[in-house]
């Protein structure tokens, strides 16, 4: 819970804001997209490229993007490493 709480903090202020100020005046989180099925089966040692080309922010804000294995949600408890290079990922487990 600790790991996100600047990020649920900045999201109940964001939504603080939208009982005050103007649709115009406040954030808005963006609308994320996959181009792909949100789910990837992918074996030790092969390549994939996560893809989040269609997300768009309504306020047209930069987006940047941070993949990583969220071990709380799925039922593999192993360690996975990823290694990066240009979108490119390689599964080490």
């Amino acid at each position: 819970m600790w790991r996100w709480r600047d990020d649920f903090q900045n999201d109940f202020a964001a939504r603080m804001d939208w009982c005050t100020k103007s649709f115009q005046e406040a954030n808005h989180p963006p609308v994320p997209e996959l181009g792909h099925s949100d789910q990837i089966n992918v074996k030790a040692g092969e390549i994939f490229n996560p893809d989040a080309i269609g997300t768009m922010d309504p306020d047209s804000d930069n987006l940047s993007y941070l993949w990583f294995k969220y071990p709380e949600a799925g039922s593999y408890k192993k360690s996975i490493d990823f290694v990066s290079t240009e979108n490119l990922y390689k599964v080490f487990i």
